[in-house]
């Protein structure tokens, strides 16, 4: 039976191979790590290489299963990131040893929350010391009370003690199977995102890619769809191009090939995407280039609750 973990740091990144790490991804290798340190130091209007060395990202306390370790890296599959091109399990990659913990995400307690601030922190204590920095938007936290001036205790997988987050940077979470969630809300998440960098496999307020933008939008809305934008063309339900709604999705491809770009449909010819020639995630209409190759547009539906 494969061992299951759980991420112990706010953002980890899920790498193609050990061997593709360099001296600049310094800051996504260690505990806590740094997600926002590591986007600054990407040379503004590159992808400083990233295509071939960077698989996705995994969240504060997200699950994994471990297939192998070697030399202090583990080799993953991430259930939450569904990947049919690459594994059924969930998105392959690998990642340091030390970023993970045993156990998993718990959700008894007084229930669930979810981060709903781009990014905000847990505290060792109300108005304490910061215990885990930079933790980003939709990242599940399970509940150990009520919220008490401003502060929510929760619960982080690893960790013994209670840990504290302003009550008014998450919210109850959301998501049951088989329900849709609204195209409006999905909307207004990759709205909050406009502005932020374009950075390959990132799924996270400090940087973040086209596919990874419509997962992120789903996740906080409770629900688990692929990570991938072929695959996320393969489950969509198909709504007829001129029918489309704000928050449905356009897909774009070459003659012949799979989906390669996503982005929300913003209604009247415009659209939310983040775009790799841009270098971030844009509000705009429609281009000619972007018209020719648009194939499609879908609305995901629901695999099962995040």
């Amino acid at each position: 039976m494969a061992e299951t973990a759980s991420v112990a740091v706010a953002v980890a990144t899920l790498w193609t191979a050990p061997d593709r790490i360099r001296d600049i991804d310094g800051p996504m290798l260690s505990v806590p790590g740094s997600c926002r340190a590591w986007v600054s130091a990407i040379p503004d209007g590159t992808d400083a290489g990233l295509g071939d060395r960077v698989e996705s990202q995994l969240l504060l306390g997200d699950r994994v299963v471990i297939q192998d370790v070697r030399d202090r890296w583990a080799r993953v599959l991430v259930p939450g990131q569904p990947a049919q091109c690459r594994d059924p399990v969930g998105y392959p990659g690998w990642m340091p040893v030390e970023q993970l913990t045993a156990g998993e995400h718990r959700r008894d307690g007084d229930g669930e929350f979810v981060t709903s601030a781009l990014t905000t922190a847990l505290y060792a204590a109300p108005s304490g010391a910061v215990a885990v920095p930079d933790v980003v938007l939709g990242t599940r936290l399970n509940a150990l009370g009520d919220p008490a001036d401003g502060w929510l205790p929760v619960s982080v997988v690893g960790r013994p003690e209670a840990l504290w987050v302003p009550a008014g940077d998450v919210r109850p979470a959301d998501g049951e199977s088989g329900v849709a969630p609204d195209s409006a809300s999905l909307l207004a998440t990759a709205m909050r995102l406009v502005g932020t960098p374009y950075v390959w496999g990132g799924l996270t307020p400090f940087g973040i890619d086209c596919s990874g933008l419509t997962h992120l939008a789903h996740r906080l809305a409770g629900v688990e769809v692929p990570r991938n934008a072929s695959d996320q063309q393969t489950v969509a339900q198909p709504v007829p191009l001129g029918e489309e709604i704000p928050g449905d999705l356009y897909f774009f491809a070459r003659e012949g090939g799979r989906a390669h770009h996503v982005g929300f449909a913003a209604g009247d010819g415009w659209m939310v995407d983040a775009c790799s020639t841009a270098r971030r995630v844009e509000h705009h209409p429609l281009s000619a280039q972007r018209r020719e190759t648009l194939v499609g547009c879908g609305r995901l539906l629901p695999a099962r609750r995040v």
